[in-house]
């Protein structure tokens, strides 16, 4: 094969062509008679100015990586396979010839990788790695996709299946999905032709950890151009809320699932309307959390808005829901949704099927002989009673008191916990939530100190929450500086306080990531102090 591809390589530039393409048409003869299937075991460079051609009946896999170089181009009019990754250094989009048919096939035992500089076409592409991938650049797929195995994370990059809406191409789908934009086109129908009608274009699209996949059907009609969907799960907790609530006659809408709402984008000349559809949604881990629960399956609804900015608004007629509570999936289908898409989500009556525990800060305080622990939380979802918990070390945590719940409310609720066995020096409390099926919810520590030495430098408070780290510190010296680092040891902030009050507890505000375990370095001169927290 080697041999082969040299020559053809050459026949490019030599004058004696005749000779050149005899020569080719022997190595021709010899793979297909002689070795009709070819393994190349290593890591194969395509050199620039090179073309390569897989003739019908000759199997090749590449053990290696597959580097693509520039004005190179390959024919498929067979399978190849490839265990390592592909890199496209070339600036052709075609590099994938586009009048063959063979189909490029992922089945490495480890992640593979397509990357490059350009926008890569395959007629017919095959994903069967269950270790998954990652696609680093758009890609094209003219005749065939299909889905073996493996999660394609795609990121921002977008996946498109077909070439135009006569050329939509085909979707074999057995497992997986995209974590990405995934885009179809659709076929232009306007009641006059057999077209599309009743037809159900699949988009299987999901997160890293669930697939969440819909389906559209048109109906006698259809619009032409294209759609791409990908699951959106940046979706901000108060955008979750509904107000004013919605209705879909006599049921209420006011909250919809914090799990992720499908973006679904036109493109491509798609008609403004004249159309309508049914669209199928599946959300898997809808509830996630210990203390999310669906109640009542029939008050779930499909909802639609345009953008970020919309309302949110009930999005067709229901026709069908299901909830698998085993595998914590719904299915639900709505009709006559229209001709608008935008972003789609599902929502539900807080009171049937409420969202979970939304705490909005934990904090533990000094006093002159106890030390007062509160709470405030958002919501609450079947919640039977909290536990606070202290420890020394992390590791080995003790009961201070449960404090009933609220059971399920969309309300605000304070709560508070007062401790009469302090423990000087470092101590972490920590709360933990019990809903009434007995599931547990730990959330994440805080930090105090309550040194009984008045002139040393004591931390009496820390707290990390929602990027913003507070200390409450007093010192028997009257200077304090402090720097602050990721876990990993990068300093993220440094500053000194030159004249603070001796013995006078003073407060330290300071931005960090929203997320994370840090440590705080704080010194008056004489006592230094380290301390690990957690930022949640």
């Amino acid at each position: 094969m080697k041999c082969f591809l040299n020559t053809y390589s050459k026949c490019r530039t030599k004058s004696n062509f005749g000779l050149c393409w005899a020569l080719i048409a022997l190595y021709i003869i010899v793979l297909i008679s002689f070795n009709s299937n070819k393994l190349i075991a290593q890591d194969f460079i395509l050199s620039d100015n090179t073309s390569m051609i897989i003739s019908s009946g000759t199997y090749v896999s590449f053990g290696g990586n597959l580097t693509l170089e520039e004005n190179t181009d390959i024919e498929l009019f067979d399978d190849i396979d490839l265990f390592g990754n592909l890199i496209n250094n070339s600036l052709t989009t075609n590099v994938f010839n586009a009048s063959g048919s063979g189909v490029v096939t992922f089945r490495g035992s480890s992640q593979q990788s397509i990357s490059g500089a350009s926008d890569l076409y395959f007629p017919a592409l095959r994903f069967n790695n269950s270790n998954g991938f990652i696609v680093a650049q758009n890609i094209n797929i003219g005749a065939s996709l299909i889905l073996n195995a493996g999660i394609v994370n795609n990121g921002t990059n977008v996946i498109t299946l077909g070439v135009s809406e006569a050329s939509r191409g085909a979707l074999s789908f057995v497992s997986e999905h995209f974590v990405g934009p995934f885009k179809r086109w659709i076929e232009f129908d306007d009641g006059t032709k057999n077209g599309v009608k009743g037809e159900t274009v699949l988009f299987p699209v999901g997160d890293v950890d669930s697939y969440n996949p819909v389906s559209i059907t048109f109906g006698d009609t259809s619009p032409g151009g294209s759609l791409t969907t990908y699951f959106n799960t940046n979706i901000d907790g108060d955008d979750t809320f509904i107000s004013p609530p919605i209705f879909d006659g006599l049921q209420i809408i006011n909250h919809i699932s914090s799990k992720g709402v499908w973006e679904i984008a036109k493109g491509d000349g798609m008609a403004a309307n004249g159309f309508n559809f049914s669209m199928t949604a599946q959300l898997s881990d809808i509830t996630e959390e210990a203390a999310h629960e669906i109640t009542d399956e029939n008050g779930l609804r499909l909802v639609r808005r345009d953008n970020d900015s919309s309302p949110w608004t009930i999005a067709g007629e229901l026709s069908s829901v299901v909830y698998d509570d085993i595998n914590d999936v719904v299915v639900i289908t709505s009709n006559n949704i229209g001709n608008s898409f935008g972003q789609f989500g599902i929502g539900a009556d807080f009171d049937d099927n409420p969202l979970p525990i939304e705490l909005v800060g934990f904090y533990a305080e000094c006093k002159i002989d106890h030390v007062i622990v509160f709470w405030e939380t958002y919501s609450e979802s079947n919640n039977w009673f909290f536990t606070v918990e202290k420890s020394n070390n992390l590791k080995n945590w003790t009961k201070v008191q449960d404090v009933p719940g609220n059971g399920t409310t969309s309300q605000k609720h304070n709560y508070q916990v007062l401790d009469y066995s302090v423990n000087f020096g470092d101590t972490y409390y920590r709360l933990r939530q019990t809903d009434y099926n007995g599931k547990v919810v730990d959330f994440n520590p805080v930090l105090i100190n309550c040194n009984a030495d008045l002139y040393g430098l004591v931390i009496h408070k820390l707290i990390a929450s929602d990027g913003n780290l507070e200390l409450l510190v007093s010192t028997g010296q009257p200077m304090i500086s402090y720097q602050i680092f990721e876990i990993t040891g990068k300093q993220l902030a440094e500053n000194k306080l030159p004249d603070v009050e001796i013995n006078t507890p003073i407060i330290i505000r300071e931005s960090i990531p929203q997320k994370g375990v840090f440590l705080i370095r704080i010194t008056n001169g004489f006592e230094t102090i380290t301390r690990k927290f957690f930022s949640f």
